[in-house]
């Protein structure tokens, strides 16, 4: 990890882990997150080493944004579950220092809902005091996870972030902007994408969501299938033998 100024990266040894679970963007919806993990279960042998990482964009849109979170404090034994950070969770984490019912993540991108998965009788109409009652909702565990994320987290061969990385800038001097927020890389270019300066040859991210298949192979991997609204969430197993896609529907 680096300083408090610079970004959080995280690296993830084989020693540590022998079999890792990139998950795309959950938003919400555990049932979906549930299920994906059990089929990564039926992949793995019972005393492997795993990894579950998710590329951000666990809450919002979806019903059970706490659920999630809590799914990803809860790991099994012999298992670490880490999520790099997200847009949402940037706008999440904004929301909880200063609650604003005009604020747009509340109002437009799915923070009504993940409030009312803290407090379910979080009205539609909420006033200002309602919204801070279900503020405090939020236990402490969760405000240290979304504090405490990492930006980028690398596997192996594959680096994970939410949104994108720029291929002519070091990998310690990226913005935080471009990682979270992208624009992610057009997938059209995805196979021109040098990524020869870095230690990893692929980049995993999520963030814009789409329904084309997936190549393990490509450079970039994008694993957001727009799971709030198709059902559909998709995962990349990894490990010593290459990589491999997993997608649910519920």
């Amino acid at each position: 990890m680096f300083g408090q100024n610079k970004l959080t990266i995280r690296h993830i040894d084989r020693a540590d882990a022998d079999w890792a679970l990139v998950v795309g963007d959950v938003h919400g919806k555990i049932n979906q997150l549930e299920q994906l993990y059990a089929l990564y279960r039926e992949h793995t042998p019972a005393d492997a080493k795993r990894c579950v990482i998710s590329v951000g964009d666990l809450i919002d849109r979806g019903e059970n944004s706490a659920a999630v979170i809590d799914w990803f404090l809860n790991s099994t034994s012999n298992e670490e579950r880490l999520c790099v950070r997200g847009n949402h969770e940037v706008m999440f984490k904004s929301f909880l220092e200063r609650p604003n019912g005009a604020d747009r993540w509340f109002q437009d991108f799915g923070g009504r809902e993940t409030l009312r998965s803290y407090a379910p009788d979080l009205p539609n109409d909420a006033a200002i005091k309602d919204i801070r009652r279900a503020v405090r909702q939020v236990p402490d565990n969760h405000r240290a996870f979304l504090k405490e994320m990492a930006d980028v987290v690398i596997f192996d061969d594959f680096c994970v972030v939410h949104a994108a990385i720029d291929p002519r800038r070091p990998l310690e001097k990226q913005s935080r902007e471009k990682l979270h927020w992208g624009p992610c890389l057009d997938w059209n270019l995805a196979h021109l994408v040098d990524l020869s300066p870095f230690p990893f040859s692929h980049v995993v991210h999520g963030h814009e969501p789409h329904g084309r298949p997936i190549d393990p192979k490509s450079p970039a991997i994008n694993l957001d299938t727009g799971c709030y609204k198709t059902g559909t969430l998709t995962g990349l197993i990894l490990n010593a033998n290459g990589s491999s896609v997993i997608s649910t529907t519920l």
